[in-house]
């Protein structure tokens, strides 16, 4: 099972402020389900958790080469 973590955590290990993971999120890089989901699965107002598995990575290192 992967670990999700926080939008604070999150912006910390990018290095990124909140505001920047929203445009990110918004341009597609990041998907739901496979990168991030809400809190609360039916309230679409609740905070992103973010997944530390390895599509995540393995993505950030692509979109930098």
């Amino acid at each position: 099972m992967e670990a999700w973590i926080s939008n604070t955590a999150m912006c910390d290990y990018l290095n990124e402020s909140r505001s920047t993971l929203y445009r990110v999120g918004i341009k597609g890089y990041f998907s739901e389900g496979l990168h991030w989901r809400y809190k609360d699965l039916l309230n679409k107002r609740e905070e992103k958790y973010y997944s530390m598995g390895k599509s995540l990575i393995t993505n950030n290192i692509n979109e930098k080469r």
